[in-house]
């Protein structure tokens, strides 16, 4: 939630794209979680998670 805060949604939904899947998102993706995010801020942790369910199919 601070990351969001201080940076914004795109900005963190990047951050933690990148970080868990090792690249940066698409920009349809980015804005999709981007927009969930900004317009309510307790839906990180399911982000996260679909983030980590990508994860595998990605490698």
């Amino acid at each position: 939630a601070r990351l969001r805060t201080e940076f914004g949604a795109e900005t963190a939904v990047g951050f933690l794209h990148f970080e868990i899947l090792g690249r940066p998102p698409d920009r349809q993706g980015l804005e999709t979680y981007a927009e969930r995010l900004q317009s309510t801020s307790s839906v990180m942790p399911v982000i996260v998670e679909e983030l980590l369910a990508l994860a595998p199919s990605q490698q």
